[in-house]
């Protein structure tokens, strides 16, 4: 199923964009100074897809902004970013 919009955290509905989980990560790369950003395409995939799969299962829930955050940190940590996943939530 794709994933077309989110709740935000003042209960707005709005289209999903996953090129703002992009920036969001290259954003807390720079804040660390990480340089090879090299992987964040591919792990954007991973977390639109891990996020579509949550949603498979009940096609009327629509997927909050914390969802989405929660997925982002699992994701960086699994792949072995800790440090940037450490900034991300922060």
């Amino acid at each position: 199923m794709d994933l077309k919009v989110i709740r935000t955290r003042n209960w707005d509905i709005v289209n999903f964009d996953p090129k703002r989980i992009e920036l969001a990560i290259e954003k807390a790369c720079e804040a660390i100074w990480v340089q090879d950003i090299a992987f964040i395409p591919n792990i954007t995939k991973k977390i639109v897809e891990d996020l579509e799969d949550s949603i498979w299962d009940n096609s009327e829930y629509i997927v909050w902004v914390e969802d989405i955050q929660d997925i982002v940190e699992k994701n960086l940590m699994e792949e072995g970013y800790y440090y940037v996943a450490k900034e991300y939530i922060i």
